[in-house]
């Protein structure tokens, strides 16, 4: 995940996030000495972890996310992966799509992209370079997922591509288009 650090991490503050926690694990890439380096911006927070027992460990980050005083004091947050990147489609950035929207939780959809064709990296921006994604009719179980863009606050505890409410209440969800 190297070479993408830099500019996923970039292009999410270009979008309005005004606080990362990134969380790694086993790096052997020069990952981890980078954002210990980024996080001398006070936007970025790294935390370094180590994988422990059988639960995956993106479950285990998932945890240790959850528990982190900069998820617990987020107005919003929104959990992904170095590989997916926010692409907003209508507003501006990241406020306008939650001032547009209201609710505890914007479900976004989460569209797979392949290859494009391209065998090795080429200069250019990620989203500007994966362009060939699966076609938005694609049937489920396919297709139709979707990462959460939430208010912490609302919710029990953070999840993979929707935090988990809590027992008997119901967070009011919203589509992007609101």
């Amino acid at each position: 995940d190297g070479p993408y650090i830099l500019e996923w991490v970039a292009h999410h503050l270009a979008a309005g996030f005004d606080k990362m926690l990134v969380l790694t694990h086993d790096c052997t890439d020069g990952s981890d000495a980078l954002l210990d380096l980024l996080s001398a911006d006070h936007r970025i927070e790294h935390l370094s972890f180590e994988k422990s027992g059988d639960k995956a460990v993106q479950w285990q980050a998932l945890s240790l996310a959850g528990k982190h005083p900069a998820y617990k004091s987020a107005e919003w947050a929104l959990f992904f992966d170095v590989d997916e990147f926010l692409c907003l489609d209508g507003p501006a950035d990241l406020l306008s799509l939650i001032g547009e929207t209201g609710g505890d939780a914007v479900a976004l959809p989460w569209r797979f992209f392949g290859s494009g064709g391209e065998t090795e990296r080429r200069d250019g921006l990620t989203p500007e370079r994966f362009t060939r994604a699966a076609p938005w009719d694609l049937h489920f179980p396919f297709a139709h997922l979707f990462k959460t863009l939430h208010r912490p606050s609302a919710f029990q505890k953070p999840g993979v591509h929707r935090p988990r409410a809590r027992k008997g209440e119901m967070p009011a969800w919203v589509g992007p288009d609101g």
